[in-house]
């Protein structure tokens, strides 16, 4: 296992930034362990209703968690997020594109080559679901 750190710049769209970083460092399996940073748009699914998705769309936050699992080369992301807005409400669900970085977002990741994470589809839940090899 490794860790791996990397800072996001203002503008950036924290989902494409995640699966690019695992893309180009070759991530075959890894976790989000620490995430400190800020979103001028936070975009978000909380739920899957009657099979479509509920997005829903908020202003500036301050992300106060990150976490999830990422595939092999950024294939697989499951990543949820928690952003605190300017009223101290707290907003979460599963991270989407269009999540904009604010002023800066640094990343943590830990690296477990020794695994790979791809997902499948799963007849029991109905969605692509993590698979360990």
């Amino acid at each position: 296992m490794k860790t791996f750190v990397e800072r996001l710049h203002k503008g950036s769209d924290l989902k494409l930034e995640i699966k690019r970083i695992a893309k180009e460092n070759h991530f075959s399996a890894a976790c989000i362990v620490n995430a400190v940073g800020s979103l001028s748009k936070l975009v978000i699914r909380t739920d899957v209703q009657d099979g479509k998705p509920v997005i829903k769309e908020y202003g500036k936050v301050e992300i106060v968690s990150l976490i999830g699992t990422i595939g092999k080369n950024g294939d697989h992301l499951h990543i949820h997020i928690a952003g605190g807005q300017k009223d101290g409400v707290v907003v979460g669900g599963h991270l989407v594109d269009g999540c904009i970085v604010h002023t800066t977002v640094e990343l943590m990741f830990l690296v477990m080559n020794d695994l790979e994470f791809i997902t499948k589809l799963d007849p029991n839940t109905g969605f692509d679901e993590l698979v360990v090899n």
